[in-house]
């Protein structure tokens, strides 16, 4: 076990039991890092939440809705929830926005149901909720909606020549799978993309030198952090990556230094494992 301390105006303690958060706040509102979930409370208020896979739920409840966030598992042990605030990725535009467009997705003893949401840019608010498993879904058939996304580069720990650039939905449970599974490699830390992609569209990387790419394209999926696997020839020179969708449009580029690719440059950041510590979260 380990102890999160989440600054707010008030102290909160969380205590983590691999991805379980069991969480005591006062009144007022809280938001915990480590997985983009708000709260409003008027009392005092204690609750448990984790992620839960979205494949856990039946086939035919996931055909019917594509996930636009975490699923979250939220159970309040005492007091009284006024709002909960889950993250989403969905660009908020005249699409999403229409009435039947996202919702918010209940399930709870094997019944769904759907409820409407107040859609901010990072979350869909919702008054006086039911704790259950919780999150947002778009339906599928409205116009696909534009999603955040964001880039992550490692470098191969052994191989630093090798780099793998994931083209992810901006999800926080996500984006934990990443740093998990890259734990021992090195982390170039650069812009992400200004613009919001469509789901299941292909897009391609492209770079500035001789290079292997594989594979030469990636579809861009909501629950699956797939990467670009990139072996370069060498790095005396300066590196320029770049996304393009299949039309050839160039939705994101940066440059890479050679010093980057010195373990010991402040433009990298080890990603390291601890089992026991203790940080802050906002």
């Amino acid at each position: 076990n380990c102890i999160y301390n989440i600054t707010s105006s008030e102290s909160i303690f969380v205590s983590v039991i691999f991805v379980f958060f069991s969480v005591s706040s006062s009144e007022g509102q809280h938001e915990c890092s480590e997985t983009g979930l708000r709260w409003r409370s008027d009392t005092d208020v204690s609750l448990e939440y984790q992620f839960v896979e979205w494949k856990s739920l039946s086939k035919d409840i996931l055909k019917n809705y594509t996930p636009c966030g975490p699923l979250i598992d939220i159970t309040v042990t005492s007091g009284t929830l006024e709002e909960i605030q889950l993250p989403h990725f969905v660009c908020v535009d005249s699409v999403s926005s229409s009435d039947d467009a996202v919702k918010a997705i209940y399930v709870k003893d094997g019944t769904v149901s759907l409820e409407r949401c107040e859609l901010s840019g990072s979350h869909a608010k919702l008054l006086n909720p039911i704790v259950a498993l919780l999150g947002v879904v778009a339906n599928p058939c409205h116009p696909p909606p534009k999603c955040h996304c964001e880039t992550l580069i490692y470098r191969n720990r052994i191989a630093s020549l090798n780099l793998h650039v994931y083209l992810i939905v901006k999800d926080p449970k996500l984006k934990k799978d990443v740093e998990k599974k890259e734990k021992n490699n090195v982390e170039i830390v650069k812009p992400t993309p200004d613009e919001g992609l469509t789901m299941d569209d292909s897009y391609t990387l492209k770079t500035s030198c001789d290079s292997e790419i594989k594979p030469p394209s990636l579809t861009l999926t909501r629950c699956k952090a797939n990467f670009f696997d990139l072996y370069i020839q060498d790095a005396k020179k300066r590196l320029e990556l770049s996304i393009e969708t299949k039309e050839a449009k160039k939705i994101w580029d940066v440059n890479i230094e050679s010093e980057e690719f010195n373990i010991n440059s402040s433009a990298c950041k080890w990603q390291y494992n601890f089992m026991n510590h203790t940080h802050p979260c906002i």
